[in-house]
């Protein structure tokens, strides 16, 4: 169904096409203007991602899925590294940051960032169901085996180790940081004396507990609540020079604009000695007010607990607000799960599900069923299960960005 207008194609065969493609290479190699405007023609001649036209096709199978995302292959048991990789991407600064990376062109098409570029160029521009990600994999480690599952904060942890290298001493050396990037500080405060010691320590992400929590705010609750330091375990005061009773602690110190919670789901079981998955019913708000576990929260409600003058505040109230964007969901069990996730249109309302290569439209009605975990009463035998399925990380966006200074 070409146009007749059109003048036929002048490489039909791929080695020819190689050559075209060559020739352009070196034309436009040395020459910004000449290299963008290359792309756009040949982008809009014919997009490499398009969609076959033959007969013998599902497009229900092919087709990029209506709601317009892409999804992602899955190689094995690489649901871990889609559901992940699909929130990053749906982050705007993050993937305009991606896509504006160099890359050498000595092992181009080998190398982990032309690869991930390629693999967020195909989600943003794609005409097809899905990405096939066997490249970015091999390119991510030699020794990468898509049928082993991997832990998704585990992934998470090391796949920024590894941007954090690849981005050093390019333009976006401070990407990380400046999206995803806070600090903790560890304090530890001194019952006999007036003096505090303290510690910053920068994160990506905040690590906390489920186990018998209902809600994030409780879990919070418990991250900033710290540990006394008494009795034969006391302190040692260094300015004072004597052993005092204290309080140990860690709390928020900076906030990044993008908070990402990850929900501690697995624990290793003494008894049975193995690692298990915890169920346990564990809400989180969409609105989330993260000030009360900040140091000058922390400061704020001890100075108000001892009707002391409280101090003013370091950032106005629109710096400790959030909503939530992204939940990462795992279910199954400890020992056999899946990974998928829910995220919401930074630039509207609408949800969607990104489960490989399926994506679709989410009701934000259904993320309590879906998400907060628990049990369940069986209507058929009366039976009380657990909901496997529940939020492994949250992914909350500030309602109102902080510009970064670096």
């Amino acid at each position: 169904d070409s146009n007749p207008n059109e003048p036929p194609p002048k490489c039909k065969h791929k080695v020819s096409r190689q050559v075209g493609y060559g020739l352009l290479l070196e034309l436009a190699k040395d020459n910004q203007d000449t290299w963008k405007l290359a792309i756009q023609k040949l982008l809009a001649h014919h997009e490499t991602c398009s969609v076959p036209q033959s007969w013998n096709y599902y497009p229900s199978t092919l087709v990029k899925s209506p709601c317009g995302y892409v999804g992602l292959q899955n190689l094995g048991a690489t649901c871990y590294m889609n559901s992940l990789l699909q929130q990053l991407y749906m982050i705007p600064n993050f993937r305009c940051g991606i896509l504006s990376l160099p890359h050498d062109d000595e092992s181009t098409h080998g190398s982990f960032v032309f690869q991930f570029k390629r693999l967020f160029g195909f989600l943003q521009e794609s005409a097809k169901r899905y990405y096939e990600t066997k490249q970015f994999c091999e390119s991510y480690s030699d020794n990468f085996n898509p049928t082993i599952q991997m832990d998704a904060d585990e992934f998470f942890a090391m796949l920024f180790d590894r941007l954090e290298t690849v981005t050093k001493d390019t333009p976006q050396a401070t990407l990380l940081r400046d999206i995803f990037g806070g600090t903790v500080c560890n304090q530890v405060i001194s019952k006999e004396c007036e003096h505090v010691s303290e510690r910053q320590e920068p994160f990506y992400s905040l690590s906390v507990t489920v186990k018998g929590k209902s809600s994030l705010e409780e879990s919070l609750e418990l991250y900033v609540e710290g540990d006394m330091l008494e009795g034969d375990n006391k302190y040692q005061c260094s300015k004072c020079d004597k052993k005092v009773t204290a309080l140990k602690r860690c709390c928020i110190e900076s906030l990044p604009n993008t908070l990402i919670v990850h929900m501690k789901r697995f624990e290793f079981d003494l008894e049975e000695m193995r690692r298990m998955k915890v169920n346990d019913h564990c809400k989180f708000p969409f609105d989330l007010n993260v000030e009360p576990y900040t140091k000058e929260g922390l400061a704020r409600r001890e100075a108000e607990a001892d009707n002391r003058d409280t101090q003013p505040r370091p950032h106005p109230d629109s710096y400790y607000q959030y909503e939530l964007a992204g939940i990462l969901v795992h279910t199954g069990t400890a020992d056999s799960g899946h990974y998928y996730s829910f995220i919401k249109n930074r630039k509207g309302y609408q949800w969607y599900q990104f489960n490989d290569t399926f994506v679709d439209t989410f009701d934000k009605g259904d993320i309590p069923r879906q998400c907060f975990g628990g049990y369940e009463t069986k209507s058929y035998d009366n039976s009380v299960r657990a909901r496997i399925n529940n939020a492994y990380m949250l992914f909350y966006q500030r309602k109102e960005p902080v510009e970064t200074k670096t």
